[in-house]
C-alpha cells in the first residue's frame, strides 16, 4: 500500500528500526489513531524476529527487553525511560470452549499472516517504521471511514474464543463513536459467555477505560453511557456475576469519577442486603489491591449510610478519614445531606472533638497495667464506651481523666 503522512515516532524507535534486520512494524491503535488525527503515545511493535533474536539487536544498541513470554513471542522493550510492547508476527489456534490461551502458536516471517490472528480490521493495520508505507489486508482503512468496527475475519472465528474481544469492541465503539457491524454485534452476543471467562484484573481495567472513554478518542461526553448502553444490549452484566441485566445509569452521569459512579449504579440494580459484603466479593473478583479495595469499601458505605442518616458519632467514628471523598459523591445524589454532615466534619476538626479509639489517649496497654486483672477481650468495648463519653463532652481525653473513669465504672460491675 502507498505511503501516507509519516507516523512521528520517538528517536529511540527510529534508532530500534535502523538496527532491525528486517522489516519493524508499528501496529493498531497507533496507526489507527494516527489515521483518524487522535493523539495516542502507546506504541506496539512487531517483526519477525524472535525473542532471543531481538535480544542479540538490543544487546548491540544498549536497550533490552523484560517480561518475556517466550510461547507467545510477546515482551517489553525497555528504551531507558520508554517502554514498548513487542510481538514476533505469529499464527495461533485456539480450543474449543472459549478458552483464551492459544493451544498452538507458529512464528512467521509475514504481517500477511499475522493479521489474521487480529481482532478488528481497524486494529490490523501495519505500518513500516523504516519505509513510511502502510499495509491493509482486510478492509481496515474502509472501516475507518465507514467509522465501523469489523472482525479481520468471520466473526465466529474471531469472537468465540476471547470475551476481551467483546468487551474491547465496547471500548472501542465509546472511545470512537463508531457502530459495529450487525454480524460482528451477532456474534459478540451469541459469545457473550466469555465474558464471564475474562480475568478480575482485565475486566477492571476495560470497565475503567469505558468509564474514562469520554477523555479519549473523539472526546464526547456521552461516550461512556455508549458503553453502558452497549453492555445492557449484550446483557454482558449477568456474565460479570452480576443478578441485573439492565443497568440504569444514574450517578455515573453526575460523578466526576466515572468508574465511582458506575460502581454506585451496580450496586443500586443489585440491591445487595450488604453493601460492604456485596462490595467485598466484587473486589475480590476484580482483585482490587487490599488497600485500595478496604478504601473504596469504606468511602461506598460510608455514601449508602449518609443516605441512611446514620448519627452523627456512628457515621464519624467510621468514615472520618474518608469523609473529603464521601462528601464528593454524596453532593452529586443529595446537597443537603452532604452540607448536613459536612457542617459536623468541620465542627469536629475545628475543635478537635475526637472520634475513633485510636485518637484515645489511652492504649490497651495502658488498660493492661492499671487493670491488670481485666480479660483481653473487654478492652475495645472499654475503649468505645471512653470515647462515646469524651465525644458527648463529659470529660476531658487525658490519660488520667481517662483511667479515673475506667475505675468508677468497673465499681459498677
Amino acid at each position: 500500500m502507498s505511503s501516507v503522512e509519516k507516523i512521528h515516532v520517538p528517536k529511540s524507535v527510529e534508532k530500534l528500526a535502523q538496527a532491525f534486520p528486517v522489516a519493524l512494524y508499528i501496529v493498531g491503535g497507533k496507526v489507527r489513531n494516527h489515521l483518524m488525527k487522535i493523539e495516542n503515545d502507546d506504541i506496539d511493535l512487531c517483526s519477525s524476529l524472535t525473542l532471543s533474536q531481538l535480544d542479540i539487536i538490543l544487546n548491540k544498541i544498549g536497550y533490552e527487553q523484560k517480561f518475556k513470554n517466550e510461547s507467545l513471542g510477546t515482551s517489553k522493550i525497555i528504551c531507558g525511560n520508554e517502554v514498548f510492547d513487542y510481538a514476533t508476527l505469529r499464527e495461533e489456534s485456539y480450543p474449543e470452549g472459549g478458552v483464551r490461551q492459544p493451544k498452538k502458536v507458529e512464528f512467521v516471517e509475514s504481517i500477511e499472516d499475522d493479521y489474521q490472528r487480529r481482532d478488528f480490521s481497524i486494529n490490523a493495520l501495519y505500518y513500516n517504521i523504516k519505509t513510511g508505507e502502510y499495509f491493509d489486508f482486510c478492509g481496515g482503512l474502509n472501516d475507518l471511514r465507514k467509522k465501523t468496527i469489523k472482525c479481520v475475519n468471520e466473526p465466529w472465528i474471531v469472537l468465540k474464543d476471547d470475551g476481551i474481544r467483546i468487551l474491547r469492541m465496547v471500548r472501542i465503539a465509546c472511545e470512537l463513536k463508531f457502530k459495529i457491524d450487525k454480524k460482528t454485534f451477532f456474534y459478540a452476543q451469541r459469545f457473550k459467555a466469555n465474558l464471564s471467562k475474562i480475568s478480575g484484573v482485565k475486566l477492571a481495567s476495560e470497565l475503567v477505560k469505558i468509564c474514562d472513554s469520554s477523555f479519549v478518542g473523539v472526546c464526547d461526553k456521552k461516550a461512556y453511557l455508549r458503553g453502558i448502553k452497549l453492555l445492557n444490549k449484550l446483557k454482558a452484566w449477568k456474565e460479570f456475576g452480576l443478578s441485573f441485566e439492565k443497568l440504569r445509569p444514574n450517578m455515573v452521569k453526575k460523578s466526576v469519577i466515572k468508574y465511582i459512579g458506575l460502581l454506585i449504579d451496580i450496586v443500586d440494580s443489585e440491591r445487595p442486603a450488604s453493601v460492604s459484603y456485596f462490595l467485598n466479593n466484587l473486589f475480590d473478583k476484580l482483585q482490587i489491591e487490599k488497600k485500595k479495595k478496604q478504601e473504596m469499601i469504606n468511602v461506598l458505605s460510608g455514601y449508602y449510610d449518609a443516605l441512611n442518616k446514620i448519627p452523627n458519632k456512628i457515621y464519624f467514628s467510621k468514615y472520618f478519614d474518608n469523609f473529603e471523598k464521601i462528601y464528593q459523591i454524596l453532593l452529586n445524589r443529595s446537597k443537603s445531606l452532604a452540607q448536613k454532615y459536612n457542617f459536623f466534619y468541620k465542627y469536629i476538626i475545628s475543635h478537635k472533638i475526637v472520634v475513633k479509639t485510636s485518637d484515645l489517649k489511652i492504649t490497651n496497654r495502658d488498660i493492661a497495667r492499671h487493670f491488670p486483672s481485666l480479660p483481653k477481650k473487654s478492652y475495645n468495648i472499654i475503649l468505645n464506651m471512653i470515647l462515646s463519653d469524651i465525644f458527648e463532652g463529659k470529660y476531658s481525653n487525658d490519660t488520667e481523666t481517662i483511667l479515673n473513669e475506667i475505675d468508677k465504672k468497673l465499681k459498677y460491675y
